[in-house]
């Protein structure tokens, strides 16, 4: 397939192609090679594909216009098969994550074994478990005045409890003090 570069004019809101020339050869000119050589009239291959005779002058040209290529009439679309609904309920969502993480209600965790111990990456925390109740949280609350930063008792479902405190050094030096008694 070959491309052109067509020279023209507008006549009664059609282009009328007076010559054309092969692309690559027209653009090798504008570089400064030879000028092509244009086809034009009779020798314009594509008047005589389309049943036409190549006008003789440029009053014969405007005389003797093609006529518009009448169109077909256009073809009614193929009707598509009918699709079966799509069900919304059916459609892929991605799986939802559980709101609450399952750790939501429990105090951090001790290592294994340890029933007391200062734990978290801020805020911090002195975790009391169940089993030392009994024997800390007394001492805990009546040192709690002694805690020179803000802080906060939290009670947890499983019967923990735990002292959080913005300021781990703070919270270290008052949990020595308690465990010195």
């Amino acid at each position: 397939m070959k491309a052109y570069r067509f020279e023209g004019r507008l006549h009664e809101g059609r282009l009328l192609a007076e010559r054309a020339f092969p692309l690559g050869k027209w653009v090798a000119w504008k570089k400064g090679g030879p000028e092509p050589e244009p086809i034009a009239g009779e020798r314009n291959p594509y008047l005589e594909e389309a049943g036409r005779k190549a006008p003789k002058t440029e009053e014969g040209a405007q005389a003797e216009a093609p006529p518009p290529p009448s169109p077909e009439p256009p073809k009614a679309p193929k009707p598509k098969p009918e699709r079966p609904r799509r069900d919304p309920v059916r459609v892929w969502r991605a799986p939802e994550e559980p709101e609450e993480p399952a750790t939501l209600g429990l105090p951090p965790p001790l290592p294994p074994k340890q029933v007391m111990g200062l734990v978290g990456e801020g805020p911090y925390y002195l975790v009391l478990r169940p089993q030392a109740l009994d024997l800390w949280w007394p001492r805990v609350e009546r040192n709690l005045p002694f805690l020179t930063r803000r802080y906060e008792v939290r009670f947890y479902p499983d019967g923990s409890r735990a002292v959080v405190c913005a300021d781990l050094e703070a919270l270290k030096v008052w949990y020595k003090r308690l465990l010195r008694g």
